[in-house]
């Protein structure tokens, strides 16, 4: 008996379980997620090309096939992810177009509008 592992059908009449630790995540290292946001606020061109590049939904997806996927590349686990769940992967590539359409409309607007302001 000693040999069998315990657990809540094999224990005997009147024992308890005996105390567990909690199990831990150590979490693994995405260096595809770094990004480097220095230059934000410095130059409103480059802040304004930086926020163009960001794509959060598709790097959220990264990163969970990043967690999901270990031992395999970045483009296999993104496949294998696409593969799993096409229409989430969809979503998201399309979300993160919308953020842009929207990035570059609001931009558009007050140009626009400043302009409008100047003429008038």
């Amino acid at each position: 008996m000693a040999d069998e592992k315990q657990d809540i059908e094999t224990l005997p009449e009147g024992e308890d379980l005996p105390d567990a630790e909690p199990a831990t995540r150590t979490p693994t290292s995405n260096e595809h997620l770094n990004k480097d946001y220095s230059q934000i606020g410095s130059d409103p061109i480059a802040s304004i090309s930086t926020m163009l590049r960001q794509a959060p939904l598709f790097d959220y997806m990264s990163h969970i096939a990043s967690q999901r996927y270990p031992g395999i590349t970045l483009d296999e686990k993104l496949e294998v992810l696409e593969l799993e769940h096409p229409k989430i992967y969809q979503t998201a590539i399309v979300a993160d177009i919308i953020i842009r359409i929207l990035l570059i409309s609001a931009i558009l607007a007050l140009v626009g509008f400043a302009i409008w302001k100047l003429i008038r």
